[in-house]
């Protein structure tokens, strides 16, 4: 598979610790990055909640 969109790289600094992000953005892709993380969010905060209602 070739890749059509090049891989981004950026580096923050915050103190003394480097991150260094690297990303690649697809054309077919059918949600975005921000919608998919607070997805995975909501998904586990709603399995942790199960859980806590399952203990009492």
């Amino acid at each position: 598979m070739e890749l059509t969109n090049p891989i981004q790289i950026t580096a923050n600094r915050k103190n003394d610790t480097i991150y260094i992000v690297e990303h690649v953005s697809s054309d077919h892709a059918k949600e975005t990055a921000t919608d998919k993380v607070k997805r995975l969010i909501l998904n586990e905060a709603g399995k942790r909640n199960n859980v806590t209602n399952m203990e009492n």
